[in-house]
């Protein structure tokens, strides 16, 4: 039996689960005495879903549309400036993990008073944001809606970087399934697949605690069977909601512990060569996994156990095309 180190644990988003919960946003902001309101959103994405544009009809916000792919310093620089400008108190990122990514980091930008590539490149502490974030994801993956973190690209040294505080995460996230239900495939396995991942990691990450685990395996569960039937069929609305939920509990259990080599390793690759972080994140999971077997095999049978490996055959699904990469 493994020994229980000590461990600290506090997670302070408050968090709203299921379906329609998009229609509570006036009422969050609303209640919170915040009044000038900057919405950063997917390009497109009012006209794709629209219980957003109802949902945000009333919020008289000042509205920035950031243009598809992964977040780059420079697509900061330019939102920190509209944010900053905007005069607001409460910024409400709606999409995928880039554009929560995306508004943290903006929210810093502002809040220290330097440009992302200075703060990187410094050693200052964060400064706990003035501004308020509210996370509205529409993707199932990325977790960034209760995450501290966030990875932007460095377009001058095609790096990724990581960047990490309990400051940066949301004061409320609002995980409603129903924006999930017109993801296209490929994003729908690429996030999924990062989902995975970090529940994954948290139970292999030296730093994980039984809080940690208990999400964890939980996500890994949710996810093992949802993951598979959404690619397959994504009106599969029950299953959508599932890995809605999987998403969530693995930003939760990441933030608890840690990513391992699986993120490392992806986002050295998705920096380098442009590709998404799901799909790097993908690439590399079973190798990473297959190293740390042999140091943790209790560990590993657990996640097994969580996947279903030991009641069901591994089934071949086929997912999108990857692009190839010549490495």
């Amino acid at each position: 039996m493994e020994k229980i180190h000590a461990f600290t644990n506090h997670l302070p988003v408050q968090v709203a689960f299921g379906e329609d919960k998009i229609q509570e946003l006036e009422k969050i902001i609303t209640t919170n005495g915040w009044e000038r309101t900057f919405i950063l959103i997917d390009r497109g994405l009012m006209e794709i879903i629209p219980q957003v544009a109802e949902a945000t009809r009333n919020l008289h916000a000042v509205i920035s549309e950031k243009e598809p792919g992964e977040p780059t310093i420079s697509n900061v620089e330019e939102i920190a400036q509209q944010l900053k400008a905007s005069g607001a108190d409460v910024i409400v990122a709606i999409g995928g993990g880039s554009v929560m990514d995306s508004a943290k980091a903006a929210r810093l930008v502002v809040s220290q008073n330097q440009s992302l590539r200075e703060f990187i490149q410094s050693e200052q502490t964060v400064r706990n944001p003035e501004i308020a974030l509210i996370t509205v994801p529409t993707t199932a993956g990325t977790g960034s809606e209760v995450s501290g973190g966030a990875v932007i690209t460095d377009e001058e040294r095609n790096v990724k970087v990581g960047i990490a505080d309990s400051l940066l995460r949301a004061q409320h996230a609002i995980v409603d399934p129903v924006l999930t239900y017109n993801l296209p495939r490929t994003i729908t396995a690429y996030t999924g697949i990062d989902a995975v991942a970090q529940a994954i990691a948290a139970v292999m990450s030296n730093v994980r605690t039984p809080i940690g685990n208990a999400i964890a395996l939980e996500a890994i569960r949710l996810a093992s069977d949802a993951l598979i039937k959404v690619v397959e069929d994504g009106t599969d609305y029950e299953a959508r909601s599932n890995m809605a939920c999987a998403s969530l509990m693995a930003g939760l259990s990441m933030n608890i512990a840690n990513c391992t080599a699986e993120h490392s390793i992806g986002q050295a690759l998705g920096g380098m060569y442009h590709l998404p972080h799901g799909l790097t994140i993908g690439l590399v999971l079973a190798e990473t996994m297959e190293r740390e077997r042999k140091h943790i095999p209790e560990l590993m049978e657990r996640i097994a156990d969580a996947l279903g490996l030991k009641k069901m055959e591994v089934r071949m699904v086929r997912v999108p095309s990857v692009p190839f990469v010549n490495l």
